[in-house]
C-alpha cells in the first residue's frame, strides 16, 4: 500500500517502508503532464512470470517492476483490491498499478489528476 499526493505540478505515491523493500524501489514522483490516463479499478491479476525486480505471489501480491505487452509497469496490490492504476508517458515505466491507503483514496486521486490535467 502507498498514500498519494499532488503538489508542485506532480503526483507524489510513497510506499510503505515493508513494500518499499520487497518492491525493490523507492517512492513515485511523477509529473502530471507524463500521466496519459488515470482511473480507480479493481488490480488485475498478478502476473506469473514477468517480473523483472521485486516480489510476487501469484493470484496474491505483486510489488515491483514487471514487463508486460506494454512495456514496464511498477505493481503494488493484492488481487483484487482497487487500485489507482495510472497510464505514463516519458517514463521509463508506462503503466503503474498501485493500490492507496486509504482504499477510497484511489478514486479521490484518480479524479484529482485527471482534473488537474485539463
Amino acid at each position: 500500500m502507498a498514500t498519494a499526493t499532488i503538489q508542485d505540478g506532480a503526483l507524489h505515491i510513497e510506499l510503505r517502508a515493508w513494500d518499499a523493500l520487497l518492491a525493490m524501489h523507492g517512492s513515485l514522483h511523477i509529473p502530471l503532464e507524463h500521466i496519459t490516463s488515470a482511473r480507480a479499478e479493481t488490480a488485475p491479476p498478478v502476473p506469473l512470470w514477468t517480473k523483472l525486480m521485486g516480489t510476487s505471489f501469484p493470484g496474491w501480491k505483486a510489488m515491483g517492476t514487471f514487463f508486460t505487452s506494454d512495456g514496464f509497469a511498477f505493481y503494488d496490490y493484492d488481487a483484487g483490491s482497487t487500485c489507482l492504476v495510472l497510464g505514463l508517458n516519458h517514463e521509463r515505466i508506462k503503466t503503474a498499478v498501485i493500490e492507496l491507503d486509504p482504499p477510497g483514496d484511489a478514486a479521490r486521486i484518480a479524479e484529482a489528476i485527471e482534473t488537474a490535467r485539463r
